[in-house]
């Protein structure tokens, strides 16, 4: 019976270790800035990028840290041990609310997608969000932003510099209606132009003014439309696209910047 046991307890002990652990994001709130119902959306949604990359999404937040913010958020993520796989792979975003600090480390497949461009280009849409002290929406645009990154990273040509995603795609709908209102205004506003430029035009039943004095002369002569050709064509048009630092470090190469909002 002992050895049955034995066996059993050995059994369980090699499945427990065989079984690949649930990637999941890794949401730290300790400065209290979300409700209960918005961590419960925020975790999902980081769980399932986290997941869907296998590139651990990270937030973390605190009344206070200690000495220099880089150093500190360095060591917090190697201290505990943060990114999933060999090289650790993950995005992490830091606030520190004492001093409204903030910094991003991205690590190993997650620094592939975001460079230090790529973390300042993100941040500058979050920052709006914090800085009017509504979190949730910030903390949200960091993670489906990230996820942006992750996708591109994932077909093997990574976003940098000179060719980020345009900003305007963040939400369609609404540049749409922009658009049509900007064109609305410059039609307007041309037509009206046009218009008033045609004010000294007076109507002519005849087109004596337009003929030469005692240059023609016709004896039986009518008025009459004949035909009209109208020609278009296709005019061709071309488009074009248009504080931190890296290092070595948690088991993969790592980028990271930071400021203040």
């Amino acid at each position: 019976m002992k050895k049955l046991l034995s066996v059993f307890f050995i059994i369980v002990v090699c499945l427990s270790f065989s079984v690949p652990a649930f990637a999941a994001g890794y949401l730290v709130d300790d400065a209290d800035l979300l409700s209960a119902n918005e961590t419960k959306k925020l975790e999902k949604l980081m769980n399932d990028v986290t997941e869907k990359y296998n590139c651990e999404i990270i937030i973390i937040t605190e009344r206070n840290h200690y000495g220099y913010i880089e150093t500190y958020v360095n060591d917090y993520y190697d201290d505990n041990h943060l990114g999933l796989g060999p090289t650790f792979d993950g995005i992490m975003l830091y606030l520190s609310m004492a001093d409204r600090d903030w910094w991003v480390i991205t690590n190993g497949s997650g620094n592939t997608a975001i460079d230090v461009d790529g973390i300042d280009y993100i941040m500058k849409s979050v920052l709006k969000n914090l800085g009017n002290d509504n979190y949730y929406k910030g903390f949200e645009s960091f993670v489906k932003q990230s996820e942006k990154f992750l996708k591109q990273a994932e077909k093997g040509d990574p976003y940098r510099y000179g060719n980020f995603p345009a900003r305007g795609l963040e939400n369609p709908g609404a540049n749409v209606l922009i658009s049509i209102i900007i064109g609305a205004a410059i039609a307007i506003v041309s037509c009206s132009g046009m218009k008033n430029a045609l004010k000294t035009v007076q109507m002519q039943a005849k087109a004596d003014n337009y003929v030469r004095q005692n240059s023609l002369n016709v004896v039986n002569g009518r008025e009459g439309f004949l035909y009209r050709k109208v020609s278009r064509t296709v005019r061709q048009t071309s488009s074009s696209s248009s504080s931190g630092g890296s290092s070595g470090g948690g088991g993969g190469s790592r980028s990271s910047s930071g400021g203040k909002f």
